[in-house]
């Protein structure tokens, strides 16, 4: 029994160092998109059973940051967010500056 609760202090302790840098978060945000954690999994035949091995992939990983901090996982959510609209402004900003020069 302690085993384990030294192996899952010593996991806390990654996620809680993984959770302090924008660039581990940015990675934790993509392994997440892979996982399929945000798109719906039936495919009506077998290849749900695989989307779903991955999706619960994501969804472990999503526990263990909220077991770690409640707010990480949201707060993940709306930097993505924030990043992304940041990326959509600077590309319309950039075609502007095209049709401008034309």
């Amino acid at each position: 029994m302690a085993e384990q609760d030294t192996a899952q202090g010593d996991l806390d302790d990654a996620t809680r160092f993984v959770l302090q840098h924008a660039q581990a978060r940015q990675f934790v945000w993509w392994v997440l998109e892979q996982c399929g954690l945000f798109r719906v999994s039936f495919s009506g035949n077998s290849s749900t059973f695989f989307a779903e091995g991955e999706r619960n992939i994501g969804l472990k990983i999503v526990s263990q940051l909220d077991g770690v901090s409640p707010t990480a996982f949201p707060k993940m959510m709306l930097d993505m967010a924030s990043e992304e609209e940041a990326r959509k402004s600077i590309g319309k900003d950039q075609s502007n500056h095209v049709s401008e020069a034309e």
